[in-house]
Order: structure tokens, then sequence, then C-alpha cells
């Protein structure tokens, strides 16, 4: 009975064991994909980090950062990250991206020269180097040692700890003549930014050496030095309390100054344009035309794209060789409601003309694109434009109301008015400002098309039911024109096959044929209806038509 008992007891815990182990492996299985999910959040979050926190630590302004932490998708991050070397991009004609090139070509260089037991790119010179690139002079002492200091300094000789001095002839924003001064106080290579030319002293603790010419002459009180290290200020006289012979410069607080202008971002180039912008001048010498429209970019974000066209009529042209050119200056500030910079751009405008076809040139018009992202509200547009040329300026101020795309009823964007509309290559996108989605365009800002042009139109719908059969929405899109002051029903016309599906939302691109249109004006009536959710919505956009003599504005521009 005994041994029947204790057989029976082996097998009952041979069958838990073999239910455990069976229920055990799906759960064994889950959490390792678990934690491969977890694994990959955490790779993506870090990478984000390291982009923020190291590879433009030095270069991205506040208000982007503070933009960029806002983020919470990888697709919002991403576009960000595509715009924010793109508003840096010195030449958008040319495949690469110089300024991303050398940027991260300073970083490779200042970690293989400037590492001292941290990354190169962590150090002050690793620091100067990446944001202002090579000085123009250098001036280097290893090892230090024995060293005669200039009349500037107090003159003298003394010995030094390791330390460096490079020269810049100008900086943005800075100015000219800029020297800046590294010590290695611990022989480890490790160079720290002073504004203290003393510090480098050897024997500055040492009493009764390493004293300054002046000190030994009495032409200067003994404890200068001291008074200089303990941080003493400017008099009231303006005078510091320094060396009798020292430069403006090396004034204790202008040298301060000048370590807080290097550890700031580099500022906006165009500053005679900022000034223009931020006191509210206003100048009308220079006209020019303006476009915005509103496209949903994420959930939170809006991508607003801001047009730009100037006549070329309105503009100086410089002749070199066969070639006649225009050069402008674009300067922008977008601020909200409580007047605070919530977006800021400059941004040069080079166009050039071949000399034969220079006056057939002159009746077409140049353009600027830049693309925005910003979060729905009311904003105030703000842009100053100069010839360079002619010296002429331009400024215009305009409200932006960013609307919200996240409503669970059908939206749709602005509607973009073009007679030249075509796909555009995936390759082309990164590159071209004109680029909307996949398609390429360029608004006509003054909304008239000659009878022998086509009126082109693209805009794109969100929110669209999706059919879990077929895996696309079902959508009934037409349009109508319709004169202004004509009393009749208008005609409208289907067009649902012209809407294409993407990934996120449905863009509705379409030439129409307006070859039988009288001159005048017209309204554009647009009606799209979700046929599973049974949405609708109604657009209307005005527009004119003109005779077939009109000019065509076919002119390319930066």
């Amino acid at each position: 009975m005994r041994g029947m008992f204790h057989r029976s007891t082996t097998w009952l815990v041979l069958l838990l064991l073999l239910v455990s182990t069976a229920f055990a492996k799906p759960v064994q299985k889950q959490k390792k994909q678990k934690n491969a999910d977890q694994i990959r959040q955490e790779e993506a979050a870090d990478y984000w980090k390291k982009w923020l926190r190291e590879d433009v630590v030095y270069i991205i302004a506040p208000e982007e950062a503070d933009v960029f932490l806002g983020l919470t998708t990888e697709e919002e991050k991403e576009s960000f990250v595509e715009q924010f070397w793109r508003r840096r991009d010195p030449d958008l004609r040319t495949g690469e991206n110089e300024f991303r090139a050398e940027h991260f070509r300073r970083i490779e260089y200042a970690n293989e020269r400037y590492h001292a037991g941290i990354d190169g790119w962590k150090t002050d010179r690793g620091m100067i180097y990446i944001k202002y690139g090579p000085p123009d002079r250098r001036e280097r002492h290893p090892i230090g040692g024995a060293y005669l200091r200039p009349i500037n300094e107090g003159g003298g000789g003394t010995s030094t700890f390791p330390f460096e001095l490079w020269n810049y002839r100008y900086l943005p924003g800075i100015g000219s003549d800029v020297e800046i001064e590294f010590v290695d106080l611990s022989g480890a290579n490790l160079y720290k930014m002073t504004s203290n030319p003393f510090e480098k002293d050897e024997f500055f603790w040492t009493p009764w050496a390493g004293n300054t010419f002046m000190e030994d002459t009495a032409i200067e009180p003994e404890n200068i030095r001291y008074n200089r290290m303990a941080g003493i200020r400017e008099g009231a006289t303006g005078r510091s309390q320094g060396i009798p012979m020292e430069w403006e410069k090396d004034r204790p607080m202008a040298r301060v100054e000048l370590l807080a202008q290097l550890t700031a971002p580099p500022p906006i180039e165009m500053t005679d344009l900022q000034t223009v912008v931020t006191t509210r001048v206003e100048y009308d010498n220079l006209p020019f035309n303006m476009q915005s429209h509103f496209m949903r970019m994420t959930e939170a974000w809006v991508l607003a794209p801001i047009s730009l066209e100037f006549p070329n009529s309105t503009l100086s042209f410089e002749e070199e060789d066969d070639l006649f050119s225009s050069h402008l200056q674009v300067y922008g500030q977008i601020t909200d409601l409580s007047k605070r910079i919530v977006y800021e751009f400059d941004d040069e405008i080079v166009n050039y003309y071949r000399a034969v076809n220079f006056k057939e040139e002159q009746v077409e018009s140049a353009f600027y694109h830049r693309s925005l992202a910003l979060k729905p509200g009311r904003y105030k547009l703000h842009l100053a434009v100069k010839d360079q040329v002619s010296e002429r300026m331009g400024t215009l101020e305009q409200g932006l109301a960013v609307p919200g795309f996240e409503s669970s009823q059908i939206r749709a964007s602005s509607v973009v008015l073009s007679s030249q509309l075509g796909s555009a290559p995936p390759e082309r996108a990164a590159r071209d400002p004109f680029v909307f989605g996949n398609y390429r365009l360029r608004p006509r800002f003054n909304r008239t098309f000659a009878n022998d042009e086509y009126l082109g139109i693209y805009f794109e719908l969100y929110n669209i039911e999706i059919d879990s059969s077929t895996l696309q929405p079902s959508l009934y899109v037409e349009y109508a024109i319709l004169r202004y002051g004509e009393d009749t029903e208008p005609q409208f016309l289907n067009i649902s096959r012209s809407a294409k599906f993407e990934a996120d939302h449905t863009a509705v691109p379409i030439l129409i044929d307006i070859s039988t249109r009288e001159p005048g004006d017209y309204q554009l009536l647009l009606k799209v209806k979700d046929q599973i959710s049974g949405s609708e919505l109604k657009l209307v956009e005005p527009f004119k038509v003109s005779g077939s003599d009109s000019k065509k504005v076919v002119s390319t521009g930066r």
C-alpha cells in the first residue's frame, strides 16, 4: 500500500511539472518579447538623447531644444531633425548639407586632438573648435615653463602652466580680433577656457616670485594680480582696477562677457534684419508677396510652409560674365500671443539668369520657401527682406491662425492653387522646398490663371475612416466652378479617382481645364464625403481667369 502511494505521489509530481513547464514556455517567451520591445524603446531614447546632448549641444538654440523636448513620437523627432539641418544648409541647390558635414568633421577632429580622460568634444577647446572652426592664429605652450609676459599683461618674466592662445580675426555676433586663452592646470591635456591672463601663472601664489615688470617698478599696485583673481569689477569711471596699459578687450568684465558670448549658441547672422523686425520699423521700398498653408504633420504639430514671391522687375541685379544675379536676405520671426519668439530664421536667396534670357526673365518672379513646424494656435509672423545690391528693404507683419487636425471629424489642409503640379520622387523631396507630400507644386500667389493654363489643385484630407475589408477609404470628391455674380446652380464633377490614399492622409492632386472660361472672378467649390463615416466637408477657394496673353510664373529660385 505504501509503495502504491509512493508511486502515485511520484506520478502526480511529474504531472504537475509537465503542466507547469507547458504554461511556463509561453510566459517566458512573452517576457522575452517584452524585454526586446523595452530594449528597442531604450535604444531609441538613447539615440535622441545623444543627438540633443552631444551631436548638436553647442549649436542648437534654447527655443529649438524646448520644441524638441516636447516631441513625443519618432516621426515628430525625425521631422524636427531634418528641418534643423535644413535651416542651416548654406546651399539648398546642392545634394549635400555642407554645414552638417563640416559640423561632424569638427566633432571628429575634437575627439581626436582634445581628449583628456573625457571625449574631446566635451572639453573647452573642443567646444570652441566645433562652434567656430580652427582659429586664424594659434600660440601653443604645451609644457609651460619660462614665459615673458607682453606689456598688456604687465610685462616681466614668470613660469606658466601649459596654455594655448587662440585668435580669430572675426566671429559673427562677437566681433573682431577675438582672443581665447586655455590653461591646463592639471597637466593632463585638460585645458580650461579662462577670463584671467594671470591664471596660467605658475608662481602666482608664490611670495616674491613671478612679479610683473610694473609691480617691480611700482608703476602698478603690488596686489593687482590678486585683485584680478578675486574678481574686482570696473570702477564708476569705466577704468578697470587693473594694468595701466591693458587693452580694452583685456579688462576683467570684457573677458567675462566674451566667455558668456562664446558659450552661447551661434547667433542669427543677418542681425541688421533682426533689428528691423524687433524695432517694428516699416519699409515698403522692396515689395513682395507672401502665402502660408497648413498641413497636418503629427497629432501635435502642424506643417506651415511659408512662400515668398519677388517680382524680378523690382529687384536689382549684378552682372558678371554671362550671368545676371540677384541677392536677397530674409529674416523672420514668429511670436505667440504673449510676444514670445517661438521660431526664428534667416536665409539668403540667390537667383542667376543668363544674359541672353535676362530681358524675358524681367517679367517673371523669384521665390523663397520655408517649411515651419508649429503647434495649433494663433501667432504673428514678422518678415524683413533686404536687396543686397540696392540696399532696399521690405517688411511684413501678418497673423497666422494655425488650425488643429486632431478632431475625429473629416478635416482638410489648406488648398494650394498652382499651374505646375506633378509627382516628386522621394530622393527629391529632401532637397526641394516646393514638394508637398509626394507632389511638387509652386503656389500661384495672385491666384490668377490664364485660360490657356491648367488650374492646379492640391489638398490633403485627414481622419478618414478605413474599410476593414479593403484597407482603403471610400471617398466621394467633387468640384464645381462658379463665376461671381452668376445665379445658376453649380454643376459638380466627380473627381474621386484623383484621391490618393497615403499612410496617414489622403492627397487630392488634380489639374482642371479652364480653357473655356471667360476672363473674370470665379469660385472653386469642393465637396468631400466620407462614405463610411458619413462625414462631409465643403471648401471654397476664389481665383481669377485672365486672357491667354498673361505672363506665366516659371522662374526658379533658391
